[in-house]
């Protein structure tokens, strides 16, 4: 597919295309193009929540935050499921750790790093100490991370 961009194209515009690689190869490049998609619709939400952001802190909304975070849970959880399912990076105590996680209350939970290297992280704001404890009975180690305002002067 010579108009093909790894950036742009559409995963119903390679379909035509897709019995030209093996199963293995197929999954993989229709997992990558979701997850490109994933990733676009979440940095248009990060980036709409962080503009609405300082009117929500004002109005003290937390149906707008709470769908933020439910949605923004949601996407990673999704993203996981291309990496796990169709791309093959996983394993399965990440897995056990996840379904952990989601059971006990999180947002949404997804392997983190370059794969297999066993770390995974869980966006929750209610029962953190709960998740945690239960990660740590199947071999993990929880640890509560509080994101920062970001760069600045001290």
């Amino acid at each position: 597919m010579k108009e093909f961009d790894p950036y742009r194209t559409n995963l119903n515009e390679i379909e035509l295309y897709l019995p030209n690689l093996n199963k293995d190869l197929q999954n993989i490049l229709i997992g990558k193009i979701i997850n490109r998609d994933i990733t676009q619709k979440a940095k248009y939400l990060i980036t709409n929540y962080i503009q609405k952001s300082s009117k929500i802190i004002k109005e003290k909304n937390h149906n707008i935050e709470l769908e933020f975070y439910t949605e923004l849970g949601n996407l990673l959880t999704e993203h996981h499921r291309q990496l796990s399912g169709n791309i093959g990076i996983s394993t399965p105590k990440i897995e056990k750790m996840i379904s952990i996680a989601l059971e006990n209350g999180a947002f949404g939970a997804k392997i983190n790093g370059s794969g297999f290297g066993g770390c995974m992280f869980a966006l929750a704001s209610e029962n953190k100490k709960e998740i945690m404890d239960n990660i740590a009975e199947v071999g993990g180690i929880g640890y509560s991370v509080k994101t920062s305002e970001g760069v600045g002067f001290y």
